[in-house]
């Protein structure tokens, strides 16, 4: 029995050695047999015989990784094969605590000493005093380890926008808005309803979505004025992305009120607020109209094909005026892609090519109208509705 049993514990996998009562299943015996015999024979228990084995995995782990926390390396030692829970891993942490210490391939080790070894260096150390200064949208307390976190001598929390007072968001919105008069080059005035609609709004992606919004609505309103030919860039409430129409009809509180009371010109000489409302302007919202005027011709009792034929006619009437509009204006694809964006621009040009090996004399100007008919398609079906 002796000699099956060394035989058995010598081919046994390293990671997780068999214990006593899986080798006595083995040789169909009692679990004190097997005992008996392993300490008459000087052979470790299971946990004793892969201890140096999980050591060295812990060490290896700790030089390519850091220090990771308990739960981190129980999990990451058992993709590497080893059958290990999270108390196992505590037991070591108590038992050599040495191994969790910083080491010269830490950045712990670099606050600390001052001392950092490159990749793949074994015994030359280099010295350095970096200040360091690091940002995280994460909770710090539960995302980063206390033994990183208590060597950072000072924390400071940035508000999100939503707990900032309006007087600063407001400062937000006038920054962005100048940033895009300047990339556009135009004028830009901004409805009293947008900006109502901006400072009313919880933006999830902080500052940036606020900036992305910002950056939607005038290249929305940029596309109208190319157009129509408009000098300055008019942005109102039809320009708003989705998510953001929800806010048009919430009651506006008095503290907006009285910062907002007006439109507002954004220029070159600065920002001034004026009488005189922004009209909304047709454009893409042919395709909300087409949607209204097809449920009216239902309620009439026009037949599906009679208005199928009306419906088919104003959009090619439409089509004819974008295209017309598109040539005078030299609208670029870059200015394009800025509106639909790239994708829906890439399928465009794809669709347009293949349509070209049918008919050679298609020009290149219906890529305009096709691409915005696309987009307002995307964004109708994702409001649920029948696009038509």
């Amino acid at each position: 029995m002796r000699d099956k049993i060394k035989l058995i514990i010598g081919q046994e996998d390293k990671r997780n050695p068999l214990t006593g009562e899986a080798i006595a299943n083995e040789l169909g015996t009692l679990r004190e047999n097997i005992t008996k015999v392993r300490i008459e024979t000087g052979i470790p228990a299971s946990s004793e015989r892969r201890k140096e084995r999980l050591l060295q995995e812990i060490q290896s782990l700790f030089y390519e990784l850091g220090l990771v926390s308990d739960r981190k390396l129980a999990e990451l030692l058992n993709q590497r094969g080893f059958k290990i829970v999270k108390f196992t891993v505590g037991q070591l942490h108590k038992s050599y605590p040495e191994l969790w210490e910083p080491r010269a391939g830490d950045l712990v080790f670099l606050m600390d000493k001052g001392k950092f070894r490159r990749l793949g260096e074994a015994e030359t150390s280099r010295e350095s005093h970096p200040l360091i200064i690091a940002a995280t949208t994460e909770d710090p307390e539960s995302s980063l380890l206390l033994t990183f976190r208590r060597r950072i001598p000072m924390s400071i929390e940035i508000p999100s926008l939503t707990e900032r007072p309006l007087e600063e968001k407001w400062q937000f919105i006038e920054f962005y808005l100048t940033m895009e008069r300047e990339r556009l080059g135009r004028d830009i005035r901004v409805s009293q309803s947008v900006l109502n609609c901006l400072l009313l709004a919880e933006f999830p992606g902080n500052i940036g979505q606020l900036k992305s919004d910002i950056q939607v609505c005038c290249a929305k309103a940029f596309l109208e004025a190319k157009l129509y030919n408009k000098t300055a860039i008019e942005v109102v409430a039809d320009n708003f992305p989705e998510h953001l129409k929800s806010c048009i009809n919430q009651t506006v509180p008095n503290d907006i009120r009285h910062l907002i009371s007006e439109d507002v010109l954004c220029s070159e000489a600065g920002y001034q607020q004026f009488s005189g409302r922004l009209h909304k302007m047709s454009g893409t919202g042919i395709y909300e109209q087409l949607e209204e005027k097809y449920t009216k011709l239902l309620k009439n009792g026009i037949a599906a094909q009679e208005i199928s034929r009306i419906l088919q006619d104003e959009v090619e009437t439409t089509l004819v005026q974008q295209i017309r509009k598109m040539e005078e204006s030299k609208f670029s694809l870059h200015e394009l892609s800025a509106i639909v964006g790239e994708d829906v621009l890439e399928i465009t040009e794809y669709v347009y090519q293949e349509a070209r090996k049918e008919l050679p004399g298609l020009k290149d100007t219906i890529i305009f109208p096709m691409a915005i008919h696309i987009r307002a398609s995307l964004d109708m079906t994702k409001e649920r509705k029948a696009a038509l």
